[in-house]
């Protein structure tokens, strides 16, 4: 069960960041000099951003089913 929370308390953590890129991706779609006039950002920032907001949200669905398998063993082996 231990692995179980541990998976899960991490699809959290990706989910929360595919939150955070997907924000920041729509920020450099409507500006893309928002983070530092001295910076700009490239062009390809706000799809740099999408891009990790999508692996981000793979990578939490992932981790959901390796928590819920955990559990099914966890469960079995009566623990």
């Amino acid at each position: 069960m231990r692995l179980s929370r541990h998976f899960a308390a991490m699809a959290v953590q990706r989910e929360a960041e595919a939150k955070e890129h997907k924000a920041l991706a729509a920020q450099y779609t409507k500006n893309p000099q928002a983070a530092d006039s001295k910076h700009p950002m490239p062009r390809t920032s706000a799809d740099n951003c999408k891009f990790f907001a999508e692996h981000c949200r793979n990578a939490a669905k992932e981790m959901r089913a390796m928590a819920a398998d955990h559990e099914a063993m966890a469960k079995a082996a009566g623990k």
